[in-house]
This record gives structure tokens, C-alpha cells and sequence, in this order.
């Protein structure tokens, strides 16, 4: 009896074949209509992501080029950049959606830059310049929010959710961070029950989950912490940040 045998690829050969299904990829994107800048996004941000940096950056830098006026592919360039970490390169497109028109969104993403960095003061700045313009700008306010939380001031930063909430109610940003700012301040028993909630509407959201976990944890509810955990993490993963999150506990009882 013939049995095929199955031949695993070389690493190489992988790696080969990545790149031409990106490059097939990128060819049919180069083909579509005015819409097509952000498929040129997400595909230049896989490159990035599969570690082929010179391909990513090419393709960035040419929706930048080739949309020179457009201050819409400059921020999605830009939230390209934040989310691969390359934050200089994020508020250099920043800038540039500025410079183009788009001064809130421009101002935004530079403050999110700034959170990603643990910059509170640089945030609130920037966010405070937004809300000068746009009292009612949600993102800006749960980007005031965060810094708050970095700063370690958790009341001014539930404040701060509370009011983007009263705006819409559904932000799920502003929801998140809420209750992990309610379990930073020691408010533990709130914040499971909203991030339990929260997580039961948005079952695709790791981040909700790990946010409960430590909720949990605050709690002192290391069972539940760990179970919901691992959910998304290794065993070794979770173990990990429940020896941190006990640590965090005992400095902040």
C-alpha cells in the first residue's frame, strides 16, 4: 500500500513563500481604486509584523508619497507605525497629517505616541490642545484618562473615562481603561464586575481579559485571576504575571 509522504518546507522555503504571497498581495492591492491606500497600510504594517522591515518601510513610505496630500493615509501610516512600535516614525506621520489639514487627528495620534512612551505629562498636553478645540473629542479624552493612570492619579483618571462615557456610553476604549483604573485605585470589587461585563459583550478582546485577570488579582482572587489568565496566555505566561500582579498587590494593599 502507497502511503504519500508528507515533506514539512524549510525554514527558508517558507520564508520564500511568505514573500511571494505578500508581493501577490501587494500587486493586487496596486491595482484598486482611490480606497486602496489602506490595503497598502495593512499589507506594508505584515511586513513589518513578519520581520521583512526594508519591504514595510517601503511600502509606507510610499502611501505616503504617492497620497501627498492626504491627511487620512498620513494617520493611517502613522497608526501603522505606533502599533509596531516605531514611535518616532508614528509622530513623524503625525506631524505631517497636521501639516496637511487634519490638526485633531494629528494631535491625537502624537498623543497616543506619548502614552505609548509613558510621556503623562506630554500626553495631557497634547490631549488638552485637542479638548481646547473639541470639548467633546472621546478619544482625547480617555487618551487624558491614561496619562492620568501613568501619572498614578486614578481618580482624576476615572473622571476623565466617565466623561467620555456620558458621551458614548459604548466607547470601548474608555470602558476598558475604566475598569483598570478602578482596579489600579484599589476599587477591585468594581472593576470585575464592569470588566466581567465588558469581557462578556467583547469575547474576541484578550486585552479585556487580561485586564480582569488582574482585577482578580487585586481582589485577592488568585484562583480566578489565573484561570482567566491562561485563557489567552501559557501556564508559565500566567504564572508569571501572577507573581508580578501579587507583587503589585502588596505595594499597593
Amino acid at each position: 500500500m502507497f502511503t504519500k509522504k508528507f515533506i514539512r518546507p524549510s525554514s527558508t522555503q517558507r520564508r520564500k513563500s511568505a514573500t511571494i504571497t505578500a508581493t501577490m498581495i501587494l500587486a493586487l492591492v496596486a491595482c484598486g481604486d482611490s480606497t486602496s491606500f489602506q490595503s497598502r497600510v495593512d499589507v506594508g504594517e505584515q511586513f513589518l509584523t513578519n520581520g521583512q522591515y526594508s519591504e514595510g518601510y517601503g511600502i509606507l513610505t510610499d502611501v505616503t508619497e504617492k497620497n501627498a496630500t492626504s491627511a487620512q493615509a498620513a494617520l493611517s501610516v502613522g497608526d501603522a507605525y505606533l502599533r509596531q512600535g516605531a514611535f518616532t516614525k508614528a509622530a513623524t506621520s503625525f506631524d505631517l497629517a497636521i501639516a496637511r489639514g487634519d490638526e485633531i487627528g494629528g494631535l491625537v495620534g502624537k498623543g497616543r505616541v506619548a502614552l505609548a512612551r509613558n510621556a503623562s505629562q506630554e500626553a495631557l498636553v497634547l490631549f488638552g490642545q485637542v479638548l481646547e478645540k473639541e470639548s467633546d473629542n472621546v478619544d482625547a479624552l480617555n487618551g487624558v484618562g491614561v496619562a492620568y493612570d501613568i501619572a498614578g492619579d486614578h481618580a482624576a483618571a476615572r473622571q476623565s473615562y466617565q466623561n467620555a462615557l456620558l458621551l458614548e456610553p459604548n466607547h470601548f476604549a474608555s470602558n476598558n481603561n475604566l475598569g483598570l483604573s478602578l482596579a489600579l485605585g484599589g476599587n477591585s470589587d468594581q472593576a470585575v464586575a464592569a470588566l466581567s461585563e465588558l469581557s462578556r459583550s467583547n469575547l474576541d478582546s484578550s486585552k479585556v481579559r487580561q485586564n480582569l485577570a488582574f482585577a482578580y488579582h487585586m481582589r485577592g482572587d488568585e484562583n480566578n485571576g489565573l484561570r482567566i489568565s491562561m485563557i489567552d496566555l501559557t501556564e508559565s505566561q500566567g504564572l508569571s504575571n501572577a507573581a508580578v500582579f501579587k507583587q503589585y498587590r502588596a505595594w499597593n494593599p
